[in-house]
């Protein structure tokens, strides 16, 4: 047989297969880390690099996306950009490179390209370095996070994901003889993993842990670890707790912070326990992120639909997400280390969406990643067989032994993939909804604002961190009544004003009189009813609703001064 078809025959052990089809060698799996052939590679790289632009194109930025975009392009000096961040409650990675990309251009459309850029590399090293089938490795790059949630929305959890996959590729299964374990490399990922988001952190304390665990618990008894391993890994650990610290010194907000949390435990075991069952809650939103074919898709889940009753739907997804924890916990029971780590980094998740934040799907997304890298994991690991007869010891080997959970693991490729269809499915609802309809209405409502050459006017806002948006896309500070300032990104500090559909007229009534002339209210909410009998100097301009996002629908009204 030619040499060529032989290797491309070699690749396509694939190590997510039934186990009695795995081939092993002296008790160790065989994995070929041979490159997939070019054509594959680069006709998959240049799909997801077309599809990836006109997504990112036909995408409104929203108010998170811009607020980081103007704290970097504000900033006079790194200094100033540090003392901007402080309240965000996210390590300093991303908006470092969003600094240095806005000295190049104060166009935030460099920042999308750069955030495409990090979700090509992350794609290439799936592609490169996953060990999954070709069409697992087609379905995951073009599911909801790669493709839409980690692509088109510029944040800084696209990092996190192509650092991971980075560390996956550069792991190496095992301590026997000829595995080489740089675990020098390794935790100079995590250092930087750690300062990505508070995500990233979280999974890289169980990557972290999962090298210990390895360590300790799968090492070759044959085999001791050598001085030098021994050594190199206390060097790695000593980087890695380093850069924790880092990132745990500048997440940590400061006391004035709207976000601080000085304590996760409350009186009421009733209220920690619901809020407990809420971050559970969120792992089938992870796994299933299918939404409602609608406007208003973001974030919402199609399973919530199917209730009238929020609290019922808030029931069913617990169950369903237990029912998924419980099953994905089955695929890796004969697999110590990807089970380790998938308990670690899910649980870890979960706590600090019970204590910290419970988020949003971006930040939900991260329990699906974890499940991806821990099936990564589980196929470089060589198979437990199944014990059978009476001297079996041990619980894990007793469960392995119902039939429900040899199904699951004859039928495990099978099942990972019907995740990644799961996840390509919502992707391609998540990218045709966001090319119909407008992401946020910041950007129609700045354009028409410029337009008619409003912009010339004192501009006030509120609900100030919605109408930042349009800020940024007018390129220009707007006041905000909730802080009473002039600023284009919000300082998240707890000296904010209750400012609100009855009183809003009041502070636009201030503002008039600071100025001296008329002034243009971008709003997204109506003024009551009293509020606009009281002032009459008040007259609605336009209406600017065509917006996925609830929030970032405004208003433009128009406060006429008048100098008595």
């Amino acid at each position: 047989m030619p040499r060529g078809k032989q290797k491309s025959l070699k690749k396509e052990i694939v190590l997510n297969a039934p186990a009695r089809e795995h081939k092993t060698f002296n008790n160790q799996l065989i994995f070929d880390n041979s490159p997939p052939d070019n054509k594959f590679l680069f006709g998959c790289l240049l799909c997801f690099v077309a599809l990836g632009l006109f997504s990112i194109l036909h995408h409104v930025m929203w108010r998170d996306e811009l607020e980081a975009w103007m704290m970097a392009r504000d900033a006079s000096s790194l200094g100033e950009l540090f003392n901007n961040i402080k309240y965000q409650g996210h390590p300093a990675l991303w908006f470092v490179t969003l600094y240095a990309l806005s000295r190049i251009t104060p166009n935030p459309v460099i920042m999308q390209m750069f955030h495409l850029a990090l979700a090509v590399g992350t794609v290439y090293v799936a592609l490169r370095f996953a060990p999954f089938t070709k069409i697992q490795k087609v379905l995951f790059i073009f599911g909801y996070y790669p493709f839409f949630e980690y692509c088109v929305i510029s944040r800084n959890y696209a990092f996190g994901l192509l650092l991971l996959l980075i560390f996956l590729s550069m792991f190496r299964p095992g301590l026997r003889p000829g595995v080489k374990k740089n675990y020098i490399n390794l935790s100079i990922v995590l250092f930087i993993l750690c300062q990505t988001n508070p995500y990233g952190a979280v999974i890289a304390i169980a990557l972290a842990l999962t090298l210990l665990f390895e360590l300790i618990f799968l090492n070759d008894a044959t085999s001791p670890i050598s001085t030098k391993t021994k050594w190199q890994f206390a060097a790695g650990a000593i980087i890695f707790a380093c850069g924790l610290l880092v990132s745990a010194a500048q997440m940590h907000p400061p006391h004035d912070s709207v976000w601080y949390h000085p304590t996760f435990l409350h009186d009421n075991k009733l209220v920690m326990l619901t809020k407990f069952l809420e971050a559970v809650a969120f792992i089938w939103r992870a796994y299933v992120p299918i939404p409602m074919f609608n406007m208003h898709f973001w974030g919402h889940n199609f399973v919530s639909h199917l209730f009238a009753d929020p609290i019922n739907a808030v029931k069913a997804t617990v169950v369903l997400s237990i029912i998924l924890l419980i099953f994905s916990l089955t695929l890796f029971l004969r697999r110590r280390l990807a089970l380790f780590y998938y308990t670690v980094g899910t649980f870890g998740i979960v706590l600090f969406s019970y204590a910290i934040y419970g988020g949003s799907i971006r930040h939900w997304g991260h329990y699906f990643i974890v499940f991806v890298s821990a099936v990564w994991l589980s196929n470089l690991y060589e198979v437990k067989p199944f014990n059978s007869g009476a001297s079996q010891t041990g619980v894990l080997n007793k469960i392995c032994e119902f039939k429900i959970c040899k199904f699951i693991e004859d039928k495990r490729g099978a099942i990972f993939t019907a995740f990644l269809v799961v996840n390509v499915v919502a992707a391609i609802t998540a990218n045709t909804l966001n090319y119909l309809y407008p992401f946020s209405a910041n950007k129609e409502t700045a354009t028409f604002i410029k337009d008619n050459g409003l912009d010339k006017m004192p501009i006030l806002g509120d609900k100030d961190y919605a109408v930042s948006g349009v800020a940024a896309y007018l390129n220009r500070p707007i006041y905000y009544p909730t802080t009473q300032r002039h600023a284009t990104f919000i300082i998240w500090d707890n000296k904010r004003e209750g400012v609100n559909a009855s009183n809003i007229l009041k502070y636009a009534g201030q503002y008039l009189l600071m100025e001296k002339q008329d002034i243009l209210l971008v709003l997204t909410y109506p003024p009551s009813k009293d509020s606009l009998a009281m002032y009459n100097n008040v007259s609605f301009i336009k209406a600017f609703e065509n917006s996925t996002l609830y929030e970032e629908r405004f208003l433009l009204f128009i406060m006429k001064y008048a100098p008595h």
